[in-house]
């Protein structure tokens, strides 16, 4: 009996971590008018670079930086999934159906410098949030 050495290749692509949370954000949202749809985990281009509403630093670490989802007409709660996002400093979802009360995990998100959430459906009290935030209060 012979030996013989098999090869199989796998080809597959996937996300880099912070794309990977970004999908989460994704899927934690309705999305009626399709704002998401470049959100893609199934093309060559796997890191969030070229997603609509999504900024990466340009500093070459590829850390996203800001996510503006501000009109793009999505609903759910607020996705604390984003402050796994290590750099990021920037968010606005100014003017869509985020719904709910924000929660504590808020103030989890180490570099975040500029919060709007104005013109949404949310409830309740700010979670309490480090000195240096600026967090736009309207809207709720």
């Amino acid at each position: 009996m012979g030996s013989g050495v098999v090869t199989v290749f796998s080809f597959a692509y996937c996300l880099n971590e912070e794309g990977h949370y970004l999908q989460q954000v994704k899927l934690g949202f309705d999305d009626p008018d399709g704002f998401f749809s470049d959100w893609d985990d199934t093309v060559a281009d796997y890191t969030p670079v070229h997603w609509t509403g999504v900024t990466c630093s340009e500093s070459g670490s590829g850390f996203v930086v800001a996510v503006d989802l501000s009109n793009a007409n999505v609903a759910g709660p607020f996705p604390t999934v984003l402050c796994r996002l290590i750099g990021l400093k920037f968010i606005s979802m100014y003017n869509n159906s985020i719904n709910g009360t924000l929660p504590d995990e808020l103030s989890t998100c180490q570099s975040l410098v500029h919060l709007d959430l104005a013109q949404n459906y949310l409830t309740g009290k700010l979670p309490e949030s480090r000195d240096g935030v600026g967090l736009i209060r309207g809207g709720w």
